[in-house]
């Protein structure tokens, strides 16, 4: 019995580095569920829960003791949560949201962290084909992945919404306008690229944008 717990007790036992890397590797995925669960909110239109997750975040910053260079990208992710307050309309909370994910971007990739998995094909149905994009596009920024940007923005630009899938609000002049807006957006960062920053904007206009979409036509994604 004793050989046993001896045993037990040495694999269980780690390493002070150990367990300051498994410390980290929480915080992390803590960071990561908190921005997701933001950019969820968004949208679905509610700008007071994302806030709510960003605030959140930005109380559990900073982490210490991390290496030099993930705590300077951990500094980028705080000023980039910064403008995040309650009352913020729901335009300038996405813009939010999507800078924080641009900063945990950039965190990864400072830690050589692989996040990419091949992703499924895109769909053939319009909406779940915008879907499918707008995660290409959060994982773009967030893994970071150039190619996740460029399927995601190409996807959109090639993938008109069907009125037959927006049922009587397709002939609604302001979903008209938001759907003018998605491929607008889409068609110029396709054909001309972004710097970081843009990706960003680009990237928070357009949960802004399928948000307003959504309210008006009473659709988006189903919600835990």
């Amino acid at each position: 019995m004793l050989p046993l717990l001896l045993l037990t007790a040495c694999w269980m036992w780690k390493s002070p580095d150990e367990l300051r890397e498994q410390e980290v590797r929480m915080d992390m995925e803590d960071h990561y569920a908190q921005v997701s669960a933001a950019r969820d909110a968004i949208i679905a239109g509610d700008a007071a829960t994302a806030v709510d997750n960003l605030e959140t975040l930005r109380a559990r910053l900073p982490v210490p003791q991390l290496p030099e260079d993930l705590a300077r990208a951990e500094k980028s992710l705080g000023k980039a949560l910064a403008p995040a307050r309650s009352g913020a309309d729901l335009t300038a909370t996405a813009a939010v949201v999507a800078d924080a994910s641009a900063a945990c971007g950039d965190c990864h990739q400072a830690a050589g962290v692989q996040m990419l998995q091949d992703p499924a094909p895109p769909p053939a149905t319009a909406m779940l084909r915008h879907q499918w994009a707008a995660e290409r596009l959060w994982e773009g920024l967030v893994a970071p992945s150039e190619d996740a940007l460029r399927a995601g923005w190409e996807a959109l630009v090639e993938t008109p919404m069907l009125p037959a899938e927006l049922g009587e609000a397709a002939s609604s002049p302001e979903v008209v306008a938001l759907e003018a807006r998605v491929h607008q957006l889409a068609g110029r960062v396709a054909a001309h690229g972004t710097p970081r920053a843009a990706r960003a904007e680009a990237y928070g206009e357009l949960m802004a944008t399928c948000a307003a979409c959504h309210a008006a036509t009473g659709g988006g994604p189903a919600q835990p």
